[in-house]
């Protein structure tokens, strides 16, 4: 609704539409990528110097809410989104800072198989039960000033080295098939796709129903076909 409102405001007439028709029925497309952290991959380098280190759901939330006000909805929706998830200090927290200014340009989760059961409640059954040696990465964000700098795929290649130290054998992440930035990143840091999960919601919201296909059962005509990565 407040989407909504922004676009009326912004005399945004086809805009208004969609989300009228999104209201009566939508259809949200997610890739589930994994990787084998076994598998030893060359970590991909950003074009700046990163660091990556833990952090704790507070630290993290200070840091979130250093970042600046962002302008867009879209962005504060993912901005809040973070914070939420901080707040509630489930997983392990990772990110990644600009050496010199000590400025946080990535962040992201790792969850296990003990998080199962708030994984459930608080993701609301988006996410598979894990496996005992599966991690699931998950909330990554990167702020606007340090997009476009390949810092995504190398903080992720590092956190699956410290997962890996950590007893996990495999790593699964999911990603809005329209986010071709993400997935790219992905695809860098060594995971590859494996699942479609696709969420549809009717009647504004008071319908619900989430159906996950292996990428063998795809049709031809799926939104997103699997490619081998680069």
């Amino acid at each position: 609704m407040h989407h909504l409102l922004e676009m009326l405001r912004n005399r945004d007439a086809a805009g208004v539409a969609r989300g009228i028709r999104d209201q009566a029925m939508r259809t949200r497309v997610s890739v589930g990528l994994q990787r084998d952290l076994r598998s030893e991959a060359p970590i991909p380098c950003a074009r700046i110097p990163i660091e990556v280190r833990t952090a704790s759901g507070a630290e993290i939330l200070a840091l979130l809410s250093s970042t600046g006000g962002p302008s867009s909805w879209h962005e504060r929706r993912e901005l809040a989104i973070r914070e939420s998830h901080a707040s509630q200090c489930l997983g392990q927290g990772f990110v990644a800072q600009e050496p010199a200014s000590r400025r946080i340009c990535f962040i992201q989760w790792v969850l296990r198989a003990e998080d199962n059961t708030r994984i459930r409640s608080f993701f609301k059954g988006r996410f598979p039960p894990l496996m005992r040696d599966e991690a699931l990465f998950e909330n990554a964000y990167t702020p606007p000033d340090f997009r476009g700098l390949g810092i995504m795929p190398a903080a992720m290649g590092r956190i699956c080295e410290i997962v890996r130290s950590q007893g996990a054998r495999l790593g699964i992440t999911f990603v809005d098939h329209l986010n071709e930035a993400s997935l790219r990143g992905c695809r860098k840091a060594g995971f590859v796709p494996y699942l479609i999960r696709r969420d549809y919601s009717f009647c504004g919201g008071l319908v619900h129903r989430r159906v996950f296909s292996p990428l063998t059962y795809l049709s031809p005509f799926s939104p997103f076909q699997p490619q081998n990565p680069q």
